[in-house]
């Protein structure tokens, strides 16, 4: 950590930022730190401080203090505009927690959307801080369209603890169709959010602030729960229901006992239930991931690799991990029959799972020429609007064979 924010190997970490991120496609955000409350520059406070600053970060994120009260943050990388101010409330957070009436004040400035400058980003950021101290807020973008953004964030973080209490949460479930018996075999749940004021929202509207400040075990167990008494009820008596699992999921040691539970309460047959892992979920401690994989198969449970050909897993890595299914991702599947790029992946993705023993499903199929292609090519299943929306678990019944 430098002693000041003015230091030139503090600029220099924001300009090298800043263009990486310009190559990639990607964004920069320089956040300034202003802490509020009694015997905020008192040195042990400010140490304590610090250290729960730096623990919100990633590599290769900076973190430099500014003067006795400031402190600027430098989160080098993200995809979407909403991750900084995500951050910024985990840092809110971090201040409040260490107790003793602290809290912190935020200002954001974003690269390359409002400047590519060093400088002007550093001193835009300042600006959005004095800002936000001035009108009484938390946080502030120096971008107004941002503050709006954030502004409707913050409110759905409020409003995530009430979901769950006032059965706000909904599943809707993604057909999946069986290409040898062309029947419905199982679906794909669909976490919604029925908001009083907001309308239906998406995963991504409210997931990432659950997992950030919320309560995401809670709304885990939910899914699991309500997934497997859905399925339970389905008419067809092999169909399966796959779930999603995030990262934070996969890591907490807790998640095996959670789905064990919840299986014996609900009754459904083990092997019925799906649960979905991304490729990114395993890239970090992979023998860490392969264990906590190998115990949930132990269980009973089926394993699927999700948006596989996307992310970085190598073979090696592939024959490490006790999945039983791969899923093709959609852009790879968009391009089947006009892209010789894309039809040539999906023909060798599906060649590698099924000499691998696999199962091989194919997302987002759309066309009858996909799948056809699909088809011919020997996939196994298939999900996509082509075959059925996500409906809800009433139309779904309809949609599976009856039991035998």
């Amino acid at each position: 950590m430098s002693a000041q924010a003015e230091d030139p190997l503090f600029r220099d970490r924001v300009a090298k930022a800043v263009s990486h991120a310009l190559r990639c496609g990607r964004g920069t955000a320089l956040l300034h730190l202003r802490l509020q409350g009694r015997n905020a520059d008192a040195e042990p406070v400010l140490a304590e401080i610090a250290g729960r600053i730096a623990a919100c970060t990633r590599y290769p994120d900076s973190v430099v203090q500014i003067d006795g009260r400031s402190f600027a943050v430098l989160m080098s990388e993200f995809t979407r505009p909403e991750e900084a101010g995500l951050l910024a409330m985990r840092l809110g957070q971090a201040v409040s927690e260490a107790g003793a009436g602290l809290g912190a004040c935020l200002g954001i400035a974003l690269a390359p959307f409002e400047t590519e400058a060093p400088e002007v980003l550093m001193t835009a950021a300042r600006s959005a801080c004095e800002a936000a101290l001035a009108a009484g807020e938390a946080l502030r973008f120096s971008s107004e369209e941002m503050n709006r953004v954030a502004r409707a964030r913050a409110e759905i973080s409020r409003d995530l603890p009430r979901a769950l209490k006032a059965g706000e949460l909904r599943l809707h479930y993604h057909p999946q169709l069986d290409l040898a018996s062309d029947r419905i075999t199982g679906a794909e749940a669909l976490l919604r959010w029925q908001h009083p004021a907001r309308g239906l929202l998406l995963p991504a509207e409210f997931v990432p602030l659950a997992e950030a400040f919320g309560p995401l075990h809670r709304m885990t167990a939910w899914v699991l729960r309500q997934a497997c008494l859905d399925a339970r009820a389905w008419p067809a008596a092999e169909a399966r229901v796959a779930v999603n699992l995030s990262p934070r999921q996969l890591e907490d040691q807790s998640s095996v006992d959670l789905v064990s539970w919840i299986l014996d309460e609900t009754d459904l047959p083990r092997h019925r239930l799906e649960l979905e892992i991304t490729e990114s979920a395993i890239l970090g401690d992979v023998a860490a991931a392969a264990r906590q994989l190998q115990r949930l198969r132990d269980l009973g449970v089926q394993l699927s690799l999700d948006d596989f050909g996307t992310g970085y897993s190598s073979l090696a890595l592939l024959k490490q991990l006790p999945v039983t299914k791969l899923k093709i991702d959609r852009t790879f599947v968009a391009g089947l029959g006009c892209d010789v790029g894309d039809t040539a992946i999906v023909r060798a993705l599906i060649d590698l799972g099924r000499g691998l023993g696999l199962e091989v499903l194919a997302e987002g199929v759309e066309t009858e020429a996909q799948l056809a292609i699909l088809r011919e090519a020997g996939c196994t299943a298939a999900q996509g609007d082509l075959i059925s929306p996500p409906v809800e678990t009433g139309v779904l019944s309809g949609l599976l064979p009856a039991a035998a």
